[in-house]
Protein backbone atom coordinates (compact mmCIF):
# COMPACT_ATOMS: atom_id res chain seq x y z
CA UNK A 1 0.00 0.00 0.00
CA UNK A 2 0.97 3.64 -0.75
CA UNK A 3 2.95 4.96 2.32
CA UNK A 4 1.42 8.42 2.55
CA UNK A 5 -2.31 7.57 2.74
CA UNK A 6 -4.38 9.63 0.24
CA UNK A 7 -8.05 9.77 0.23
CA UNK A 8 -9.39 7.04 -2.32
CA UNK A 9 -12.74 5.65 -4.17
CA UNK A 10 -13.18 2.33 -4.32
CA UNK A 11 -15.39 1.20 -7.35
CA UNK A 12 -17.08 -2.46 -7.60
CA UNK A 13 -19.49 -3.99 -9.99
CA UNK A 14 -20.29 -7.26 -9.26
CA UNK A 15 -19.78 -9.32 -5.76
CA UNK A 16 -19.37 -13.23 -6.12
CA UNK A 17 -19.27 -15.88 -3.14
CA UNK A 18 -17.99 -19.69 -4.08
CA UNK A 19 -21.20 -20.94 -3.80
CA UNK A 20 -22.78 -18.68 -6.60
CA UNK A 21 -22.93 -19.59 -10.09
CA UNK A 22 -19.84 -18.63 -12.32
CA UNK A 23 -20.51 -16.11 -14.44
CA UNK A 24 -20.99 -16.54 -17.90
CA UNK A 25 -19.72 -12.89 -19.01
CA UNK A 26 -17.60 -10.71 -18.00
CA UNK A 27 -15.85 -12.55 -15.31
CA UNK A 28 -13.35 -10.05 -14.61
CA UNK A 29 -16.47 -7.69 -13.15
CA UNK A 30 -16.77 -10.10 -10.15
CA UNK A 31 -15.06 -9.90 -7.01
CA UNK A 32 -14.98 -12.52 -4.16
CA UNK A 33 -16.55 -11.31 -1.01
CA UNK A 34 -13.45 -12.45 1.11
CA UNK A 35 -11.28 -9.97 -1.36
CA UNK A 36 -13.44 -7.00 -0.84
CA UNK A 37 -13.73 -8.16 3.12
CA UNK A 38 -9.89 -8.39 3.36
CA UNK A 39 -9.34 -4.76 1.60
CA UNK A 40 -11.38 -3.09 3.60
CA UNK A 41 -9.74 -4.37 6.85
CA UNK A 42 -6.33 -3.69 5.48
CA UNK A 43 -7.18 -0.35 4.72
CA UNK A 44 -8.97 0.14 8.20
CA UNK A 45 -5.65 -0.89 9.86
CA UNK A 46 -3.69 1.78 7.54
CA UNK A 47 -6.29 4.11 9.48
CA UNK A 48 -8.55 5.03 6.78
CA UNK A 49 -12.14 6.06 7.61
CA UNK A 50 -15.02 4.76 5.61
CA UNK A 51 -17.49 7.45 4.80
CA UNK A 52 -19.62 9.35 2.51
CA UNK A 53 -17.98 12.41 0.07
CA UNK A 54 -20.59 14.99 1.30
CA UNK A 55 -19.62 13.31 5.56
CA UNK A 56 -15.77 14.27 5.52
CA UNK A 57 -14.95 16.38 8.00
CA UNK A 58 -12.10 18.33 7.28
CA UNK A 59 -9.22 16.75 9.13
CA UNK A 60 -6.26 14.71 8.50
CA UNK A 61 -7.60 11.44 8.09
CA UNK A 62 -7.59 9.09 5.24
CA UNK A 63 -11.16 8.53 4.18
CA UNK A 64 -12.58 5.90 0.88
CA UNK A 65 -15.71 5.93 0.12
CA UNK A 66 -17.09 2.87 -1.88
CA UNK A 67 -19.29 2.62 -4.74
CA UNK A 68 -21.19 0.34 -7.21
CA UNK A 69 -22.42 1.03 -10.45
CA UNK A 70 -25.14 -0.37 -12.54
CA UNK A 71 -27.35 -2.05 -10.23
CA UNK A 72 -26.62 -6.00 -10.47
CA UNK A 73 -28.32 -8.21 -8.18
CA UNK A 74 -25.48 -9.79 -6.86
CA UNK A 75 -24.70 -6.41 -5.04
CA UNK A 76 -26.82 -7.33 -2.26
CA UNK A 77 -23.74 -10.06 -1.17
CA UNK A 78 -21.98 -7.36 0.25
CA UNK A 79 -24.96 -5.65 2.78
CA UNK A 80 -23.71 -8.41 5.39
CA UNK A 81 -19.88 -6.89 5.31
CA UNK A 82 -21.86 -3.46 5.31
CA UNK A 83 -23.63 -4.49 8.08
CA UNK A 84 -20.55 -6.16 10.37
CA UNK A 85 -17.83 -3.26 9.51
CA UNK A 86 -20.51 0.05 9.36
CA UNK A 87 -19.80 0.62 5.55
CA UNK A 88 -22.07 3.14 3.90
CA UNK A 89 -21.81 2.69 0.47
CA UNK A 90 -23.46 4.43 -2.87
CA UNK A 91 -24.81 2.54 -5.51
CA UNK A 92 -25.33 4.28 -9.31
CA UNK A 93 -27.91 2.32 -11.11
CA UNK A 94 -29.52 2.18 -14.37
CA UNK A 95 -33.01 2.65 -14.03
CA UNK A 96 -33.84 0.72 -17.70
CA UNK A 97 -32.25 -2.38 -16.71
CA UNK A 98 -34.14 -2.13 -13.44
CA UNK A 99 -37.31 -1.14 -14.33
CA UNK A 100 -37.64 -3.58 -17.42
CA UNK A 101 -35.70 -6.62 -15.62
CA UNK A 102 -33.69 -6.82 -18.67
CA UNK A 103 -29.83 -7.90 -18.70
CA UNK A 104 -26.92 -5.25 -18.96
CA UNK A 105 -26.43 -4.50 -22.69
CA UNK A 106 -22.58 -5.52 -22.48
CA UNK A 107 -23.50 -8.60 -21.34
CA UNK A 108 -26.03 -9.83 -24.08
CA UNK A 109 -23.25 -8.37 -26.53
CA UNK A 110 -20.49 -10.80 -25.11
CA UNK A 111 -23.23 -13.56 -24.86
CA UNK A 112 -24.18 -13.83 -28.53
CA UNK A 113 -21.11 -12.75 -30.02
CA UNK A 114 -18.16 -14.57 -28.20
CA UNK A 115 -15.78 -11.48 -28.22
CA UNK A 116 -16.16 -7.76 -26.60
CA UNK A 117 -18.16 -5.31 -28.56
CA UNK A 118 -17.54 -1.41 -28.97
CA UNK A 119 -20.29 -0.06 -27.43
CA UNK A 120 -19.07 2.88 -26.30
CA UNK A 121 -20.56 4.89 -29.25
CA UNK A 122 -23.96 3.93 -28.58
CA UNK A 123 -27.46 5.10 -27.85
CA UNK A 124 -28.01 1.90 -25.62
CA UNK A 125 -31.83 2.28 -25.70
CA UNK A 126 -31.76 1.42 -29.60
CA UNK A 127 -29.18 -1.53 -29.50
CA UNK A 128 -31.58 -2.74 -26.50
CA UNK A 129 -34.23 -3.32 -29.18
CA UNK A 130 -32.18 -5.69 -31.31
CA UNK A 131 -32.29 -8.57 -28.76
CA UNK A 132 -35.39 -10.18 -28.05
CA UNK A 133 -35.25 -12.73 -24.35
CA UNK A 134 -34.61 -15.49 -26.04
CA UNK A 135 -31.24 -14.16 -27.06
CA UNK A 136 -29.88 -13.76 -23.23
CA UNK A 137 -32.04 -15.89 -20.83
CA UNK A 138 -28.51 -17.31 -19.47
CA UNK A 139 -28.46 -13.65 -18.24
CA UNK A 140 -31.51 -14.28 -16.02
CA UNK A 141 -29.60 -15.50 -13.62
CA UNK A 142 -28.98 -14.10 -9.60
CA UNK A 143 -25.51 -13.80 -10.90
CA UNK A 144 -25.98 -11.28 -13.85
CA UNK A 145 -29.38 -9.90 -13.45
CA UNK A 146 -30.28 -6.40 -12.19
CA UNK A 147 -32.54 -5.96 -9.20
CA UNK A 148 -35.92 -6.26 -9.72
CA UNK A 149 -38.18 -2.73 -8.84
CA UNK A 150 -39.10 -4.66 -5.35
CA UNK A 151 -35.42 -6.07 -4.61
CA UNK A 152 -34.30 -2.54 -5.57
CA UNK A 153 -36.70 -0.59 -3.03
CA UNK A 154 -35.45 -3.15 -0.25
CA UNK A 155 -31.88 -2.83 -1.16
CA UNK A 156 -32.61 1.05 -0.99
CA UNK A 157 -33.70 0.82 2.19
CA UNK A 158 -31.04 -0.76 3.79
CA UNK A 159 -29.40 1.87 6.74
CA UNK A 160 -25.98 1.98 4.66
CA UNK A 161 -27.31 2.33 1.45
CA UNK A 162 -26.94 5.70 -0.72
CA UNK A 163 -27.83 5.85 -4.54
CA UNK A 164 -26.04 8.35 -6.98
CA UNK A 165 -27.34 9.11 -10.56
CA UNK A 166 -25.79 7.11 -13.28
CA UNK A 167 -28.04 6.92 -16.35
CA UNK A 168 -31.04 5.18 -17.43
CA UNK A 169 -29.95 3.39 -20.12
CA UNK A 170 -26.36 3.26 -19.73
CA UNK A 171 -25.79 5.11 -22.98
CA UNK A 172 -22.08 6.51 -22.88
CA UNK A 173 -21.17 10.37 -22.37
CA UNK A 174 -19.81 10.88 -25.39
CA UNK A 175 -19.82 13.74 -27.70
CA UNK A 176 -22.02 11.24 -30.25
CA UNK A 177 -24.43 10.98 -27.50
CA UNK A 178 -24.86 15.10 -26.12
CA UNK A 179 -28.67 14.66 -27.80
CA UNK A 180 -29.41 11.96 -25.62
CA UNK A 181 -27.46 13.07 -22.33
CA UNK A 182 -30.71 14.93 -20.96
CA UNK A 183 -32.70 12.37 -21.57
CA UNK A 184 -30.57 9.72 -19.91
CA UNK A 185 -30.18 11.89 -16.57
CA UNK A 186 -34.05 12.83 -16.19
CA UNK A 187 -34.83 9.41 -16.61
CA UNK A 188 -32.78 8.15 -14.17
CA UNK A 189 -33.88 10.66 -11.89
CA UNK A 190 -37.53 10.23 -12.25
CA UNK A 191 -37.08 6.30 -11.00
CA UNK A 192 -34.46 7.34 -7.99
CA UNK A 193 -36.48 9.99 -6.62
CA UNK A 194 -38.61 7.81 -4.94
CA UNK A 195 -35.98 6.45 -2.71
CA UNK A 196 -35.10 8.28 0.40
CA UNK A 197 -30.99 7.60 0.29
CA UNK A 198 -31.00 9.25 -3.60
CA UNK A 199 -28.66 11.77 -3.49
CA UNK A 200 -29.69 14.02 -6.27
CA UNK A 201 -26.02 15.78 -7.46
CA UNK A 202 -23.63 12.37 -7.18
CA UNK A 203 -23.01 11.65 -10.66
CA UNK A 204 -21.47 8.27 -12.09
CA UNK A 205 -20.29 8.75 -15.60
CA UNK A 206 -21.76 5.73 -17.70
CA UNK A 207 -18.79 3.39 -18.81
CA UNK A 208 -16.36 6.21 -17.33
CA UNK A 209 -16.69 7.76 -20.46
CA UNK A 210 -16.84 11.41 -21.44
CA UNK A 211 -16.32 14.11 -23.53
CA UNK A 212 -15.36 17.76 -22.77
CA UNK A 213 -18.52 18.86 -24.53
CA UNK A 214 -20.19 16.25 -22.32
CA UNK A 215 -18.28 17.13 -19.29
CA UNK A 216 -19.32 20.99 -19.41
CA UNK A 217 -22.64 20.28 -20.22
CA UNK A 218 -23.29 18.48 -16.87
CA UNK A 219 -20.98 19.51 -14.51
CA UNK A 220 -23.36 22.65 -13.40
CA UNK A 221 -25.76 20.04 -12.45
CA UNK A 222 -23.47 18.29 -10.09
CA UNK A 223 -21.57 18.34 -6.93
CA UNK A 224 -19.64 15.66 -7.90
CA UNK A 225 -19.10 13.80 -11.07
CA UNK A 226 -17.04 10.17 -11.00
CA UNK A 227 -14.66 8.79 -13.34
CA UNK A 228 -12.98 5.61 -13.41
CA UNK A 229 -9.63 7.13 -13.94
CA UNK A 230 -7.64 6.16 -10.56
CA UNK A 231 -5.76 7.64 -7.89
CA UNK A 232 -6.91 9.32 -5.65
CA UNK A 233 -9.65 12.21 -4.71
CA UNK A 234 -9.04 16.05 -3.78
CA UNK A 235 -12.19 16.76 -1.34
CA UNK A 236 -11.93 20.06 -2.66
CA UNK A 237 -12.35 19.04 -6.43
CA UNK A 238 -15.79 18.75 -8.53
CA UNK A 239 -14.47 15.23 -10.12
CA UNK A 240 -14.10 11.79 -8.17
CA UNK A 241 -11.26 9.96 -9.35
CA UNK A 242 -12.25 6.06 -8.34
CA UNK A 243 -10.24 2.68 -8.60
CA UNK A 244 -12.18 0.05 -10.56
CA UNK A 245 -11.29 -3.36 -8.74
CA UNK A 246 -11.58 -6.23 -10.98
CA UNK A 247 -11.34 -10.12 -9.92
CA UNK A 248 -7.88 -10.83 -8.66
CA UNK A 249 -7.67 -13.60 -10.72
CA UNK A 250 -7.47 -11.45 -13.53
CA UNK A 251 -6.27 -7.68 -11.94
CA UNK A 252 -3.90 -8.74 -9.18
CA UNK A 253 -4.43 -8.58 -5.46
CA UNK A 254 -7.00 -5.44 -4.70
CA UNK A 255 -3.87 -3.90 -3.16
CA UNK A 256 -1.80 -4.17 -6.11
CA UNK A 257 -4.32 -2.57 -7.98
CA UNK A 258 -4.91 0.05 -6.00
CA UNK A 259 -1.42 0.76 -5.84
CA UNK A 260 -1.22 0.34 -9.84
CA UNK A 261 -3.77 2.67 -10.45
CA UNK A 262 -1.76 5.61 -9.33
CA UNK A 263 1.10 4.88 -11.97
CA UNK A 264 -1.88 4.35 -14.42
CA UNK A 265 -3.08 7.57 -13.45
CA UNK A 266 -0.47 9.97 -14.89
CA UNK A 267 -0.64 8.13 -18.23
CA UNK A 268 -4.10 8.04 -19.09
CA UNK A 269 -7.05 10.21 -20.04
CA UNK A 270 -10.37 8.70 -19.70
CA UNK A 271 -11.88 10.07 -23.02
CA UNK A 272 -13.54 8.53 -25.53
CA UNK A 273 -10.43 8.27 -27.93
CA UNK A 274 -9.01 6.00 -25.31
CA UNK A 275 -11.77 3.79 -24.25
CA UNK A 276 -10.90 1.22 -22.01
CA UNK A 277 -13.38 -2.13 -22.66
CA UNK A 278 -12.27 -4.11 -19.47
CA UNK A 279 -14.61 -1.91 -16.90
CA UNK A 280 -18.00 -0.95 -17.27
Amino acid sequence: MLKKQPNICILFHCVSTPTQQRPVTHPELFVPYDDIRAIIIELKELGYRFTLPWLIPDDDTPNCIISFDDGYYNNVLFLPLAKELDLPFILFPNSYNITTNTPYLWDIKELQSSHRCDIYYKDYLKEYNEFVQKDYKELLSDTHRPFSTDEFSEFANNPHTHLGVHSHSHSPFSKGNLSILDREIEQNIDFLKQFRSFRKRELSLPCGVYSRSSLHSVKDRFDRIYTIEGGKFNLSSKIVHRISLINPEIGGTLSYQIERSFGLKLKTKRLLSLPRRVLI
